[in-house]
């Protein structure tokens, strides 16, 4: 998985938008988690104003928490079994309440997770 640590290095835009997307997340759902305007993170997606040096920093510590429940569905599930998501931010909420992002982030969780276990199924909560 791409990491981006090094402080003096700016992320590209293009770089960005690859991440939020492998993440699950949409523009306003990444906004929301970091505190910002949407508008802000288009600006930057779009080359049009310079991402912060610190931006690599950031998406990286949304991968470690993404790869930390990746891990932790891994060792509870097995060929044959069934993993359950979500349809909607709101039920991921009742099932979640201190989760960290939304659902469309845990379905991406949930589409890694079936290519690392094969015959596993995935069902809607």
């Amino acid at each position: 998985m791409p990491t981006t640590t090094d402080k003096q290095h700016r992320i590209s835009g293009a770089h960005l938008r690859v991440q939020r997307e492998y993440l699950g997340l949409t523009r306003s759902q990444l906004a929301e988690i970091w505190g910002m305007n949407p508008g802000t993170l288009a600006l930057w997606e779009a080359g049009t104003d310079p991402t912060p040096y610190n931006l690599g920093e950031r998406i990286d510590a949304l991968l470690q928490t993404t790869n930390a429940h990746l891990d932790a569905l891994a060792r509870t599930h097995r060929a044959g079994d069934t993993c359950l998501t979500y349809r909607s931010d709101k039920d991921y909420r009742q099932h979640h309440p201190d989760g960290p992002y939304t659902a469309s982030w845990h379905r991406a969780l949930c589409g890694r997770l079936l290519a690392q276990i094969p015959g596993l199924t995935v069902e809607f909560r």
